[in-house]
């Protein structure tokens, strides 16, 4: 069941990301991310926004939020029989970085990686500055502290994430 739940829930992701994203250019904004979680009859909604070269204010999300969650209702994505809540926010100090203008505008900054669990993994988790991407997108480049790059495949990441600076 999991492995069947897994790529359907993917491209749920998918399509309501796509849909978020039409929202949100139409308001000058840009989506940093969908996330469907939970399970069973209770699942959580987020969607993440951006304003490139600025900040995302509440009556962003607001407006976000009630288009998106008009727009959800009228296509019937989430079937009706499953409860969900809908949270658009702002990405945090700490966003996650998922497209390939993330990787390349936050280039130069700290970030966390963790990879995807699988046997005969050693280490999972990494901290480093993030040089980009290879060349054909595939693999995320990131310097350690001794100064060494390292490239682990778009396919092993599980998450990466800014570290927050004060």
């Amino acid at each position: 069941m999991e492995g069947e739940t897994a790529p359907l829930q993917a491209r749920l992701e998918e399509r309501i990301g796509a849909i978020a994203e039409g929202i949100a250019r139409a308001a000058g904004l840009e989506t940093a991310g969908v996330e469907l979680r939970g399970g069973g009859q209770r699942r959580w909604l987020r969607v993440f926004l951006d304003r490139p070269g600025g900040a995302i204010t509440l009556a962003d999300c607001e407006a976000v939020s009630r288009q998106l969650g008009a727009v959800l209702d009228a296509e019937d994505l989430i079937p009706g029989d499953i409860s969900y809540t809908l949270e658009v926010s702002s990405p945090g100090l700490d966003r996650r970085l998922v497209k390939t203008a993330d990787f390349q505008r936050f280039a130069g900054e700290k970030v966390r990686v963790e990879l995807r669990p699988r046997p005969g993994l050693g280490r999972r988790r990494f901290s480093g500055v993030l040089v980009g991407l290879s060349a054909d997108n595939t693999k995320l480049r990131l310097r350690s502290e001794d100064a060494a790059v390292m490239e682990l495949g778009r396919e092993e990441l599980a998450s990466v994430r800014l570290v927050p600076r004060f």
